[in-house]
């Protein structure tokens, strides 16, 4: 055949239509007849290569069963580190390519000039150098006339003789050693190129047989669809019998991969179903509700595995390492066990267990859904963003179209085995699907098959549980009424009161634990409703206790705090706002059902919890249905159900009882009206009045955040606090400025408030939230490598964006919501106090005194001074207030600044308690006062304001060292970007005893 291109006009217009007979073909050679600069051609990986360099094709790469890539084998006389593959796309290949018949004969040229230049080589080697001395004047060794008898011993011309012999041996011996070293290393380089000649050779060959190779696996693969339709390696456990589906039901195909675990909820306490309960699952599943909710069509199949995580089949006490190796390793063969996918299949009320590693291991999915399919094309940048869809012309669409391909593979087995299960074992018998049919055939499957994508089904879009739960936590309040499994929370950080204080080291467990002393009541219900209450560590409900330590101990019943932050949100769901339809949507939803497990114990007692609710305020309802039909307010019937339930929580959560007043009384008419008034604010709207709001704050520069209405009929605003009302020594503000506003015939009325709250209050509803944002520099710690630290990006700040609610506050509000805002002023107004006291007020009698009981009072094995520590200003720690303190040793302060008679008396204390005191005493005849810089957690300085001089600081310290690590006024923004801790305030009693700190000191207190 002509190895030439053979052109031919088509009458198409100008067009030119190329017909190749030469197709390029595995193992043959190819000449570059254009010298290819890679970075200038898109649609090729490979090095820049010079025209006339002949290179083997080794394999072709097909999509869409046309040649898509070629690869050709790199040239074997390169070097190491560029013996990769040249790829080019089959668009650009003849532009750059001929073909070479006479392929072997160039490669035959090149081998015998390699042979050539290896026997060069191999004569240089065996040559000596050509800048050795010559032989000859090395024949005579002078060092042989060195004692001859009857001369002298050495003259200094035979001693020049032998330094000069020497001189030239050593010359000699190196010019030969890197004479052979380099000619030995070429040598091993063209030994190695001749390798790679003759490995070529071989892909030669390899690459003719790949045509075969390709038959051979393609029958191979025949045979192992031909085994599946056997029903080889295939297992079917029935586990349910009954009716057969009606004879004209499809099959439908759900595309998803459900868990036992998460559906049947069998086996809580022992972590949840596994592959080795299989007997109790063909018992759970005779509940037709469930089954129903799993596979709804009655002939239908999806895949399903025992388990979605990992499980702890069995711990062992053992400490050894040998021993929790062989217990991780059963947990995790196991639990790989319990993962593996397998299918269920409904027909009727019959249900069948299909399992085969061959079929069914690796699916996520039972068929392909036009989602999947395009996910595989999708083209990603550098940063593994998508950024568009593969095409025919990039280089990557060859590898991501044969993974598309293996996918529709893995597909076409599982229609395979259901092909042969129908036509050799029966199954399906009673549908309609007829005998010996091709399941392959995409008119079969249209006249048969049904397939439902979830993802792309029409209906309610509901967010993910726990948005929705963190949704109505965000009410998390006093007076809010929450329900809280507290099985999930029965932990020392959450209910520390049933613990022991101290904790001891557990030496299987290898960490420390809290004993625990106090159990729940037995009587008491798995998830409990309570009113929320608050104290200085936060809000918390009250849990019935028992003594559960020492049975020789007897101890009274007791209320226990169980505090609901962090990890315990996840088990708590405020209620007062929370639809009952809401809650069914979730207990039977196929797409939320992923978690099912983790809330579903709650939300059933929140359903019925809700609905008794809403049977004891039916009359109340119908009522302020009734007055807003009479108003005639436009309202949607669904939407007004949901404004009255926000209504009654809001004027219920206003009370203090929390208890509905009885019909007729001023209270109940206070309390109707209340929730009567915000019904009206959820339904007329509120345009007016936020326009009001928008044009004060514009008058008078505010950020407004939320407009609210209490259960008390008072409107209140949340601002951005100003200047003026946010101290800086705080840091960011975690508060918002809350303002008394009026709607009255005089206009809007906007009253000052001195309560800084943040934005969570179950006694209120929200009318209108503010949303705005602004641009910020993107923060270099999540900085991609190669991304313009210039950029911006926007930040959503307004209401939803200023706090952080549920269980994602920010870490900085903490000091907040464990103290008032005034308390924390005033622990930062400590420094100036004690600095005051400190200076004015310090009397060393006293100091004395204290420092000589407090060595009384302590082991006489360990002794411990007493510290002398003033607050001497404010630190901002990583955004967080803390007080800087300087500490000191009191005696030594007292020996550098008393008089005679406190240095005595400090002395006869010291010679009476230590058993060698002499060290001690010749300490403090000139003691050096060294101040140490810690600071004071603002709750802990809070309760420490009237301890001034004794006691000790635990946090963290500074010394002149630190300088780095402490922000500098003076410094630059790039200076102080890493630098997370910013002195706020130092009063001049901290700059006299802290001289180094003054420089780094933002303004003076």
């Amino acid at each position: 055949m002509s190895q030439d291109l053979v052109l031919s006009k088509v009458e198409h217009g100008s067009v030119e239509r190329i017909v190749r007979f030469d197709d390029p073909r595995p193992g043959t050679y190819w000449r570059v007849k254009k010298k290819v600069v890679a970075k200038k051609e898109r649609q090729c990986n490979a090095y820049d290569l010079d025209k006339g360099l002949v290179l083997l094709l080794r394999s072709v790469v097909l999509a869409e069963g046309e040649p898509h890539t070629y690869v050709l084998a790199p040239h074997p006389s390169w070097p190491e580190d560029e013996q990769g593959t040249q790829e080019f796309h089959a668009d650009v290949f003849h532009k750059y390519f001929e073909p070479e018949p006479n392929g072997a004969k160039v490669r035959e040229a090149e081998l015998k000039d390699l042979g050539e230049r290896m026997a060069e080589t191999q004569r240089l080697l065996m040559q000596p150098p050509p800048d050795a001395v010559p032989v000859a004047l090395l024949a005579h060794d002078p060092v042989q006339q060195v004692g001859v008898p009857g001369q002298a011993l050495a003259t200094p011309d035979l001693i020049n003789q032998i330094q000069l012999h020497v001189a030239r041996v050593e010359s000699n011996a190196k010019a030969l050693a890197e004479w052979t070293g380099q000619h030995s290393a070429t040598l091993s380089e063209q030994a190695t190129e001749l390798a790679k000649f003759h490995t070529e050779r071989a892909q030669v060959s390899l690459a003719l047989a790949q045509a075969q190779q390709e038959g051979v696996q393609g029958a191979l693969r025949t045979v192992e669809n031909l085994k599946i339709y056997c029903g080889e390696g295939i297992s079917i456990t029935q586990l349910r019998d009954g009716e057969p589906a009606e004879r004209g039901e499809r099959l439908h195909v759900y595309q998803e991969l459900l868990s036992f675990d998460e559906e049947t909820l069998i086996h809580l306490d022992q972590g949840g179903a596994d592959h080795t309960h299989v007997d109790e699952l063909a018992e759970v599943l005779r509940d037709e509700a469930l089954v129903s909710r799993m596979l709804p069509a009655p002939l239908s199949m999806v895949l399903v595995r025992f388990r979605a995580g990992y499980k702890e089949f069995i711990k062992t006490t053992d400490p050894s390492m040998a021993a929790q190796m062989a217990t991780a390793k059963y947990n995790a063969e196991m639990t790989a066990e319990s993962r593996r996918a397998r299918l269920l299949l409904r027909d009727g009320g019959r249900l069948y267990l299909l399992e085969s590693e061959d079929v069914f291991d690796g699916l996520t999915q039972l068929m392909p859904n036009s989602a999947s399919l395009t996910g595989m094309l999708a083209k990603t940048d550098y940063l593994g963003r998508e950024v568009g869809v593969l095409s025919r012309e990039d280089m990557e669409y060859a590898e991501a179209w044969q993974k598309q391909m293996g996918a529709l593979d893995r597909f076409a087995k599982v229609l395979v085995c259901l092909w042969g299960l129908r036509d050799t074992k029966g199954l399906l018998a009673d549908s309609a699907i007829p005998l010996f049919s091709n399941w392959l055939d995409p008119a079969f499957q249209d006249a048969f098959m049904t397939l439902v994508d979830q993802s792309s089904m029409l209906g309610v879009q509901r967010p993910l549980y726990a948005n929705w739960r963190d949704t109505h936590n965000a009410y998390l309040a006093p007076g809010a009424t929450v329900a809280v499994l507290r099985r999930k929370c029965m932990r020392q950080e959450f209910i520390p009161g049933a613990y022991a204080t101290q904790p001891r080291y557990d030496q299987y467990q290898r960490k420390s634990v809290y004993d625990k002393f106090y159990k729940v009541q037995p009587d008491t219900p798995e998830v409990m409703f309570a009113r929320v209450q608050r104290d200085r560590r936060g809000c918390y409900v009250e849990v019935p206790l028992v003594y559960d330590g020492h049975r020789d101990v007897q101890r009274e019943a007791r209320k226990g705090k169980l505090y609901l932050h962090g990890g315990a949100l996840q088990h708590t769901l405020v209620v007062d706002r929370v639809r009952a339809s809401d809650l069914t949507y979730y207990l039977q939803s196929r797409q939320a059902r992923v978690d099912y497990a983790e809330y579903i114990e709650l939300f059933q007692a929140a359903r019925t919890w809700v609905r008794d609710r809403d049977t004891i305020e039916g009359p109340y309802r119908d009522q302020l249905q009734a007055a807003v039909v009479a108003a005639q307010i436009p309202h949607d019937i669904d939407a007004l159900q949901d404004a009255i339930t926000d209504a009654l929580a809001v004027a219920r959560t206003a009370r203090r009882d929390q208890a509905i007043p009885t019909p007729g009384t001023p209270a109940f008419r206070s309390y109707f009206k209340a929730a009567l008034d915000v019904l009206h604010a959820l339904l007329a709207g509120s345009a007016d009045r936020v326009a009001a709001i928008e044009a004060w704050s514009g008058q008078n520069d505010r950020l407004p955040l939320r407009l609210v209405l209490s259960g008390k009929d008072a409107w209140g605003l949340y601002c951005v606090p100003t200047a003026d009302e946010h101290d800086s020594r705080l840091g960011s503000a975690v508060h918002a400025t809350y303002l008394s506003v009026s709607f009255g015939s005089g206009g809007l009325q906007v009253l000052a408030s001195d309560r800084r709250l943040l934005m969570a209050n179950a006694g209120e509803q929200v009318v209108h939230d503010w949303d705005w944002s602004e641009e910020r520099a993107v923060p270099w710690e999540v900085e991609w490598h190669g991304v313009d630290r210039a950029r911006k990006h926007r930040v959503q700040l307004g209401a939803k964006g200023w706090l952080w609610d549920g269980p994602r506050r920010h870490e900085n509000q903490s000091w907040f919501e464990r103290m008032p805002y005034a308390a924390g002023v005033q622990a930062l107004d400590l420094c100036k106090s004690q600095s005051a006291w400190f200076e004015s007020e310090l009397s060393l009698d006293e100091l004395t005194a204290q420092a000589i009981h407090w060595m009384n009072t302590q082991s006489k094995k360990t002794v411990s001074r007493l510290s002398l520590r003033v607050a001497i200003g404010t630190v901002l720690m990583k955004g967080k207030p803390r007080v800087l303190t300087a500490t000191t040793d009191a005696i030594f302060y007292v020996c550098a600044n008393g008089n005679h008679e406190q240095r005595e008396a400090l002395r006869g204390a010291i010679e009476g308690i230590y058993s060698n005191p002499a060290s001690h005493l010749e300490a403090i005849k000139a003691p050096e006062v060294r101040w140490r810089v810690r600071s004071l957690d603002l709750i802990d300085a809070h309760l420490a304001r009237s301890h001034v001089h004794f006691g000790t600081a635990t946090n963290a310290s500074f010394c002149e060292h630190d300088k780095d690590y402490i922000k500098d006024p003076g410094a630059s923004v790039e200076q102080n970007r890493k630098r997370e801790v910013e002195v706020t305030s130092l009063t001049p009693l901290g700059a006299r005893l802290v001289p180094w700190l003054a420089t780094r000191t933002r303004a003076a207190a």
